[in-house]
């Protein structure tokens, strides 16, 4: 299993999705801890006005529900969504394997839409 990882999604041309994820394993327990810090990028020009939000992040089955500030940007800024802790058993032999999948609850009008 990587210990370490980024997955993102552009959507609306402006605004970027961005988890960076990361593993310590634990060998004597048979599991890993993955740590996932979320983020939403803004590119220049692209404003967001929102309220407070809930997410959430799952990964392998565990799913974990983590709650966003209001968002006040003209754009060009990265905002720290908020951070979710997973506990992944491995298999019998030691090996997992997981997906990640995280939900950003923009709730806007982006572009008339």
């Amino acid at each position: 299993m990587a210990l370490s990882g980024t997955i993102e999604k552009t959507f609306s041309r402006g605004y970027t999705l961005r988890t960076n994820w990361s593993a310590t394993q634990s060998v004597s327990g048979n599991y890993s801890t993955v740590t996932c810090s979320h983020y939403l990028i803004c590119n220049s020009g692209y404003d967001l006005y929102i309220g407070s939000r809930s997410n959430s992040c799952i990964v392998g089955g565990s799913t974990k529900a983590f709650s966003s500030a209001a968002i006040s940007t003209g754009g060009g800024s990265t905002i720290s969504l908020g951070t979710t802790t997973h506990t992944i058993n491995h298999n019998a032999d030691g090996t997992a394997s997981v997906g990640i999948s995280t939900t950003f609850s923009v709730k806007a009008t982006i572009s008339g839409s």
